[in-house]
């Protein structure tokens, strides 16, 4: 484009970043999928500060009548007070609405120079207790040093504040979230390249009226409906140890090969399901363990319709669990986010905290039989917590 970038990031992909075409494949990363998550993630801050944002979901959504809007220019008021005029939300004034095309435009380069996002190899993990359930690994990654480059361009001008909350947004995923589709279910998880230990945490915008919060639907998400983990898990071997025994849990045919290595079919799906593994975390760092952690917290949620909707069913999760990715050869973390209810948060998290401290049950969904029978340890710390409100705390400037 001509104009000049507003924002530029450089984005290190630590989990498959998954943006998938009508067929559900991530043929190559897709800006509309990644825009749509810097959307959601505008409307929580901006619900949070206590803007007006619509329901995109609703019938409350916001719709530009082009006369009324144009006849509002032609009597000189300018194009912020002609949308204020017509009660579009601050949210589709930046990221357009039916009638209005927005004021930005992302441009994703995943291809800097000769490096290529690759694309991960899939894999499939059943569940304990059903085989006929199968969790699928797919996505992009890039190799160490190489990077996501995130460019927004401006369309129609930006006040200072719409380009701070961008920054914003951009920082809170990259700290505490995840960026594209299927986070939920471990993807997405990026780091800002290069990450700047002493740079100013601050942004200053301003707070509106509370009134604009909706407190009494949870399910219209803010950030004082949020809670933030980061987990170390440790274990006693070296991770790519444990992956060259195929002690990691995939599906109940790897308690079968430990004891069958005469079915050739057999032996070649184990080897190639070990080399994907092994692939993940020698050439890109992680893990795709994510659905283990998911299978071990969800039963905190007491009865099934509320763990349904919690950790999705019929509708999208409302609790996100990242695969790990190293730290060190022993030491991988991972990202837990979610939101409920304001007062019940802290009860939920309380219980996701116990259950994986606990180790037990985590170890019975991470690896196969055999290996706990040699009673290895794992050691889970809870290397960061924090809730909605005091994530925005932290970044925003009091004024």
């Amino acid at each position: 484009m001509d104009k000049e970038a507003l924002i530029t990031a450089n984005l290190e992909s630590l989990t498959p970043i998954w943006t998938g075409n009508a067929f559900g494949k991530t043929t190559k990363i897709k800006a509309s999928s990644i825009l749509g998550s810097i959307r959601w993630w505008y409307e929580i801050i901006c619900r949070s500060l206590g803007k007006r944002v619509c329901d995109n979901e609703s019938s409350k959504k916001c719709e530009l009548k082009e006369k009324e809007f144009l006849k509002d220019l032609s009597e000189n008021m300018g194009e912020d007070k002609a949308l204020d005029d017509q009660k579009i939300c601050p949210v589709c004034k930046l990221f357009g609405c039916n009638g209005w095309a927005g004021k930005i435009k992302l441009i994703v380069d995943d291809r800097r120079g000769e490096n290529t996002a690759d694309k991960v190899q899939k894999i499939q993990i059943e569940t304990r207790k059903d085989s006929t359930k199968k969790r699928s690994l797919e996505g992009k990654m890039f190799k160490k040093g190489e990077t996501l480059k995130l460019s927004i361009y401006p369309v129609k001008e930006l006040k200072t504040e719409e380009i701070e909350l961008l920054n914003l947004t951009i920082r809170i995923i990259s700290d505490y979230a995840a960026l594209g589709g299927r986070t939920s279910q471990g993807n997405g998880i990026i780091k800002i390249i290069p990450e700047d230990p002493d740079r100013e945490c601050n942004i200053k915008v301003k707070k509106e009226s509370q009134k604009n919060l909706r407190k009494d639907n949870w399910r219209i998400p803010a950030l004082e409906n949020f809670f933030f983990l980061k987990i170390h898990l440790k274990f006693e071997e070296n991770i790519s140890d444990i992956i060259k025994g195929k002690y990691f849990w995939t599906s109940d045919t790897d308690e079968k090969d430990k004891k069958d290595k005469k079915d050739k079919d057999k032996k070649d799906k184990d080897n190639s399901n070990l080399k994907k593994w092994e692939t993940n975390w020698t050439r890109y760092g992680f893990i795709p363990i994510g659905f283990h952690i998911r299978d071990t917290i969800r039963r905190v949620v007491e009865g099934k319709r509320l763990r349904h909707e919690l950790f999705g069913k019929y509708e999208g999760s409302k609790i996100f669990v990242s695969h790990g990715y190293k730290i060190d050869e022993k030491t991988v973390e991972v990202r837990i986010w979610g939101y409920y209810k304001s007062n019940e948060i802290k009860k939920l998290v309380f219980k996701i905290k116990s259950k994986l401290k606990d180790g037990k049950s985590l170890k019975d969904n991470l690896f196969i039989d055999n290996y706990n029978k040699y009673n290895k340890n794992l050691n889970v710390n809870i290397y960061s917590s924090l809730y909605g409100q005091e994530l925005l705390e932290k970044y925003l400037k009091k004024v």
